[in-house]
């Protein structure tokens, strides 16, 4: 089949699923490596002779681990890969798109957020890279700032309250760091790799904002991070501020749930964690483009090659040593 005979195949198949989701309720498992919430339903066909596909329906939301369970059918993800020698993969998705998906993260955090005793939470998202948690924390922190405050009014900035998004990536080793170790040339390769980052200073950072937690935000201090500027390619000390009001604090890094070494103290600090799945062939060409974009890689050939020599490798530990998680998203 080529590859237009694939798309239309495809097309055709699509547009069937959408008219058979909307009329049946189709059998549901949810995948539980999650304690209390679940955000990714995954629909399996009951054979793959009987449909070559697999549907993933995300945006759905539920308390409770049942075995079928009412979805958001107006706004799902159908992702699906063709069976014979095709390795054409699409992605197909309705107009609201992850809007769901966001809606009802803001909605449990908003919920966390009420039994905080001082107003303040520290949620953690985390994923391989190229899965989008930079995108995904501004867009949640920017829904969170258009809502009331949900604080606990227990002082005078309560009804100031804010969501912030902070980046973990400033706590890279410098290229002089690097330059010093045994294996810098590997060092170099690997940059990314948990070992090139500062872990001591992510626990001690995020020890920092777990104190603050204990506090009401008139007796919090601002707490200082370092940023990475790209064009530097290395970090800038206590560049980003987390100042006394902000009630929701959204880190976003690879490792912030790795379940190896010190970063296995960082998940234990989070009051919700986040993690954010991603198709390899889609991080790919994100990332291969952000470092081509970036002048990491003079070509797109050696951007995709530092991908697959890298970033594919850092995936793939992530997803096999991660730690217990709340919620999970998937990213497209």
């Amino acid at each position: 089949m080529d590859r237009l005979a694939t798309l239309k195949f495809a097309l055709v198949l699509v547009r069937s699923t959408l008219s058979h989701l909307s009329r049946n309720l189709i059998p549901a498992s949810v995948k539980r490596k999650s304690r209390k919430y679940e955000m990714a339903i995954h629909l399996q066909c009951p054979t793959d002779s009987a449909c070559p596909t697999t549907y993933v329906l995300n945006n759905s939301y539920s308390t409770q681990t049942t075995n079928t369970t009412e979805a958001y059918t107006a706004s799902f993800l159908l992702s699906f890969s063709t069976l014979q020698h095709s390795t054409t993969i699409l992605h197909v998705q309705q107009v609201k798109k992850m809007q769901e998906s966001y809606t009802s993260l803001t909605t449990l955090l908003q919920q966390k957020l009420t039994t905080s005793p001082h107003g303040r939470i520290i949620v953690g998202l985390a994923g391989p890279p190229g899965s989008g948690k930079s995108t995904i924390a501004t867009h949640i922190a920017a829904m969170l700032n258009t809502l009331p405050p949900s604080c606990k009014a227990d002082d005078d900035l309560a009804n100031t309250c804010y969501a912030s998004a902070v980046s973990i990536d400033g706590f890279h080793l410098t290229r002089r760091e690097l330059a010093a170790m045994p294996n810098a040339v590997e060092a170099f390769a690997r940059r990314g790799a948990p070992w090139t980052f500062d872990v001591d200073g992510v626990v001690e950072f995020v020890q920092a904002l777990r104190m603050s937690c204990l506090q009401p935000a008139s007796l919090r201090r601002t707490i200082s991070a370092p940023s990475f500027d790209h064009a530097l390619k290395d970090p800038v000390p206590d560049s980003l501020q987390i100042r006394a009001e902000a009630a929701v604090i959204l880190l976003e890094h690879n490792y912030l749930l790795l379940d190896q070494g010190r970063w296995q103290e960082v998940s234990e600090l989070l009051d919700v964690r986040v993690f954010i799945q991603v198709d390899e062939l889609v991080a790919q060409e994100r990332v291969a483009r952000r470092h081509l974009l970036a002048g990491i890689e003079p070509t797109m050939e050696a951007a995709v090659a530092r991908f697959r020599n890298n970033d594919a490798v850092n995936g793939r530990l992530i997803r096999q040593q991660t730690a217990e998680y709340d919620v999970e998203l998937w990213s497209v």
